[in-house]
Parts: structure tokens; C-alpha cells; sequence
């Protein structure tokens, strides 16, 4: 069993990264927002995060009204780039939803988009979502309760910032702008919980 590897990066594929750790090569699935992150020569650790439907719950109520941004930007939004990286944001009311093909917990409400641009990237299938948050993280190696291992726990999301429109996030398939009704409506987002993703270092 392992729970990092670290080596260069050898081969990167369709949910794959090929790292090279003294001549072996092992193969390691990963979502695609961390491949994404990844370049074939690199020195890279990669760990696995858990994020456990306690910790996203009790962080409901920092989910409303957040700016989105198309992509993470660089730095937090704030009221200086406000009008330069919000292209919308979340509803007042979010609330805990549970999510049946998961057997987990997320967070739903509603969100508006207002930038062409980002528009433009939803309606030609950029839909997964990401939050950009402050948490406290705890190295503890585990098995979630779906039995994906882990290196590292998220113990509490102590702020939330935005609410990043991308073409893949964190959260996956679990992540996402649930509907497909008209530019400029409310359209309903949700954040899964119980998700293991990947972070490189």
C-alpha cells in the first residue's frame, strides 16, 4: 500500500500520471484538475485528501452569496478585483443536500453567472465548480467510507472565498452546475462531500 509517491513525472494520460520513483514506474489515477497541475519532467509528491461530510456541513452557511470566478484566480477576491474576476455569484440559502449515487452529503443552492465569457465556457460544457477556501488539515492516513485511501483529513473550512466555474475541479462529476437552463437564470450548483482528491506538491 502507498500513500505518496514522489518522483518525476513520467507520463501524464487521461486520469493518469506515470511517476518515476528511481527507475519504477508507477501509475496513479488522478482527477484532472491535479493533472492539470502536473508537467512531464517535474519533481512531484502527490497526496490524497479527504474531505468528510462533517467538515463541508458545518461550513454551509459560508457557501451563500460568494462571488464566482471564472477559474481560481491567483489571488482572493476582494474589493479591490472584485470587478475584475466575479463573472456572478452563489444564493443567499444554501443548504445540506443529500446525494444518493454517493451515499454522501453536499452542499446545494443556486448561483447566477453574468460574464460572456463564462457563459460561454458553461454553455460549451465548462460546468464542474470549485470552492476556493481556508481549512485546517490534518496528516492522518485513512480509508474513507467509500474505501478510497487518504494521507491527509479536512478538520474544519474556516472561510470560503469564491466559487471557481472550471473545466475540471476537485470534486469531479460532484462538483458541477446541475441544470441546463438559460444563460442569466438561477441555475443550481452543488459541492459534494466524502470525495477523495488529489493535491501535488
Amino acid at each position: 500500500m502507498f500513500y505518496y509517491l514522489t518522483g518525476k513525472v513520467a507520463l501524464l494520460d487521461a486520469n493518469l500520471a506515470v511517476i518515476d520513483c528511481g527507475g519504477v514506474g508507477y501509475a496513479c489515477h488522478a482527477s484532472n484538475y491535479t493533472l492539470s497541475q502536473l508537467r512531464v519532467g517535474e519533481e512531484k509528491r502527490l497526496y490524497k485528501v479527504y474531505r468528510p461530510a462533517a467538515a463541508l456541513a458545518m461550513a454551509c452557511a459560508k457557501f451563500a452569496n460568494l462571488p464566482m470566478t471564472h477559474h481560481h484566480p491567483k489571488t482572493p477576491v476582494d474589493g479591490q478585483n472584485f470587478r475584475d474576476l466575479a463573472i456572478g455569484w452563489t444564493g443567499e440559502h444554501p443548504e445540506v443536500d443529500y446525494i444518493a449515487e454517493t451515499n454522501e452529503v453536499g452542499i446545494k443552492s443556486t448561483c447566477m453567472l453574468y460574464d460572456d465569457e463564462a457563459l460561454q465556457a458553461y454553455q460549451n460544457g465548462e460546468i464542474q465548480l470549485s470552492p476556493g477556501y481556508i481549512a485546517e488539515f490534518e496528516w492522518q492516513q485513512g480509508k474513507s467510507p467509500d474505501g478510497q485511501e487518504y494521507d491527509i483529513i479536512m478538520k474544519e473550512i474556516t472561510d470560503v472565498n469564491h466559487l471557481a466555474l472550471l473545466p475540471a475541479g476537485r470534486g469531479g462529476e460532484y462538483a458541477v452546475v446541475m441544470d441546463q437552463q438559460a444563460p442569466q437564470t438561477k441555475n443550481v450548483f452543488q459541492i459534494a462531500a466524502g470525495s477523495v482528491f488529489d493535491r501535488c506538491r
